[in-house]
């Protein structure tokens, strides 16, 4: 995916996990919670977004394309 960086509405330049965040999302791992991609970092994580996420790291066949509204 195609997801360039300060294209993520709710992850600000200069954030502690940036790089690793647009490297998920890029990775088809991560796609946010909104058609914007949003990532909601101050969340507390679910139990089922964890399975998602692990699912995910271990299947390619599974993986998510980019959020709706960060589709290039």
């Amino acid at each position: 995916n195609n997801i360039p960086y300060g294209s993520i509405p709710d992850v600000n330049s200069g954030y502690a996990y940036e790089d690793g965040i647009y490297t998920l999302y890029r990775a088809s791992i991560l796609n946010g919670s909104k058609p914007d991609g949003t990532f909601n970092p101050d969340s507390n994580i679910k139990r089922s977004e964890v399975a998602a996420i692990l699912v995910r790291m271990m299947d390619p066949s599974v993986r998510v394309g980019p959020p709706a509204d960060l589709a290039y």
